[in-house]
């Protein structure tokens, strides 16, 4: 897992240069299963943040997505038309032999912070510096419906003084469909050259 909550699939492009002219057919085989396999390891990373009692706002878990190509094809969402919209463009980019790369992770809006928190559910946070406020009090009005600055106050020195435990919940998704990712691009690559 990247550091930003990712991971990212390489070495692709170099393997559909040296196919030349199946580069195309190949990389629309291979989009749509990637893709899949992609909302799996969402789905099962979601899944994971439940069984590890981390799942409270649903901040992080419905941060998770699908992007393909760095083109920000956000192919996890749940709006159809937006889903829709977004195979649409993947599938042409795959039909015009551009390079699809595939970004799967839980991702923030904020562009000084991507990742959010997931690293800190993943990893945990070591005892140090004390997290921001702000998720803090929201996780306790999601939780225990207060907004009690001093609470939240409390609570983030106490992370500071003593840290927080690891919960993974993404690397045991990505572990788990590795080798779905794999035999899908072989397969993409073994029934075009076929």
């Amino acid at each position: 897992m990247a550091e930003n909550g990712s991971i990212q699939l390489e070495g692709l492009q170099d393997v559909l240069r040296g196919l030349g002219a199946k580069r195309v057919e190949i990389n629309r085989e291979a989009s749509l299963g990637l893709r899949k396999a992609g909302l799996a390891i969402i789905g099962d990373a979601q899944r994971n943040l439940n069984k590890n009692h981390s799942w409270v706002t649903g901040l992080l878990a419905n941060s998770g997505r699908v992007i393909y190509g760095g083109q920000g094809f956000d192919t996890g969402s749940t709006d159809a038309r937006t889903s829709r919209e977004a195979s649409d463009s993947l599938m042409k980019a795959a039909a015009s032999g551009a390079d699809l790369g595939l970004d799967v992770g839980f991702f923030d809006n904020n562009p000084k912070n991507p990742n959010g928190y997931a690293k800190w559910v993943e990893y945990g946070r070591p005892a140090g510096a004390p997290p921001p406020l702000a998720p803090i009090l929201t996780w306790l009005s999601k939780k225990f419906h207060s907004k009690d600055v001093v609470w939240a106050d409390n609570i983030r020195w106490h992370i500071a003084w003593h840290g927080t435990k690891p919960r993974p919940f993404f690397q045991p998704a990505v572990d788990k469909h590795t080798p779905n990712i794999l035999r899908i691009i072989t397969d993409a690559v073994r029934k075009v050259t076929q």
